[in-house]
C-alpha cells in the first residue's frame, strides 16, 4: 500500500489471505471455510479481541518478537507458531487489521479432502494450545453451530410443516 502499517501503537498488523479459485464443489467448500476463518478472526481483532492470525499476510514489531522471544514458546508444534505468536501477544490497542484488496496475499489451493483435513487438523492443534477464554469462544461457537443443525433437523423431523421456518432460520444464519 505504500504505507507504513505499524502505526498508533499497533505491534500487530494481520491481513487477509484469500485462496486462489479452482474449479469444483470442493474448491468452493474449502474457500468458503477459509473465508468463514478469516472473517472471524479479523473481526475478533477489530473488536480489540485479537486471537489469531494467517503467518502468509501478518506483520508484527521487531521489538514485539524479540521481547517475546521470537516463536520459543510455539517450537514444538508442527504448524500454527505464528496464529499462536499472535495469541499469546495480541492485546487490545496493538493489532490493527490491513484488509484492502491491495494488501491481500494470495494463497494458491490444494484441492484434495486429505490437504484439506490435514490443515484443519493443524489448526485444531495449534487452537489446543490457545488462551483459555480464546479456547472457550471458538468451541462454543463450534457447539453452537452443531446444536443449530441438530434443532433445525429436529423441528422439521417433529414438526414437517415447519420446512419453511426452517429454511428461513438457515438462509439468515
Amino acid at each position: 500500500l505504500g504505507t507504513n502499517l505499524m502505526y498508533e501503537g499497533a505491534e500487530i498488523v494481520l491481513g487477509y489471505v484469500p485462496l486462489q479459485r479452482k474449479k469444483g464443489g470442493f474448491s468452493k467448500l474449502i474457500r468458503y471455510a477459509h473465508f468463514q476463518l478469516s472473517v472471524d478472526y479479523l473481526a475478533a481483532a477489530l473488536r480489540g479481541n485479537a486471537y489469531m492470525g494467517l503467518g502468509q499476510n501478518m506483520a508484527y514489531a521487531k521489538e514485539l518478537f524479540f521481547q517475546g522471544k521470537r516463536f520459543a514458546s510455539h517450537i514444538h508444534v508442527s504448524a500454527g507458531y505464528d496464529e499462536l505468536f499472535v495469541n499469546q501477544h495480541a492485546r487490545r490497542g496493538n493489532t490493527r487489521i490491513a484488509i484492502h484488496k491491495d494488501a491481500h496475499v494470495w494463497k494458491p489451493m490444494e484441492v484434495s479432502a486429505e490437504a484439506f483435513f490435514i490443515q484443519r487438523n493443524l489448526q485444531r492443534e495449534a487452537a489446543r494450545l490457545y488462551k483459555g477464554w480464546d479456547k472457550f469462544k471458538l468451541n462454543l461457537q463450534v457447539f453452537s453451530t452443531v446444536l443449530f443443525y441438530v434443532m433445525l433437523t429436529a423441528m422439521v423431523l417433529a414438526v414437517p410443516s415447519t420446512w419453511p421456518l426452517v429454511v428461513a432460520a438457515y438462509a439468515l444464519r
